[in-house]
């Protein structure tokens, strides 16, 4: 693997514009991700008032797709039937 020295990373990011766009869509996405964990929790307990109790219920049904549908559909692929490439 080809070690990125001093400064590369911004080199390779402005030599190859697709890596640009998905860096730049990644950072975006987790920026927004993050605003919207935020604000959801002080809608959460500025406006509805919710106490210890419920923002824990809030913060496991936030993570609860992710536990249901991740492992299922990666049992479900890891069983399906392998294609050539």
């Amino acid at each position: 693997m080809r070690r990125v020295s001093e400064g590369g990373f911004f080199r390779l990011a402005r030599s190859n514009s697709d890596f640009a766009k998905l860096w730049g869509g990644v950072t975006i996405s987790d920026l927004g991700s993050s605003v919207t964990n935020l604000a959801l929790s002080l809608v959460a307990v500025i406006t509805l008032q919710v106490g210890a109790k419920e923002m824990g219920f809030l913060n496991a049904a936030s993570h609860l797709p992710v536990l249901l549908f991740a492992l299922i559909a990666g049992v479900w692929i890891d069983r399906a039937k392998r294609k050539p490439i």
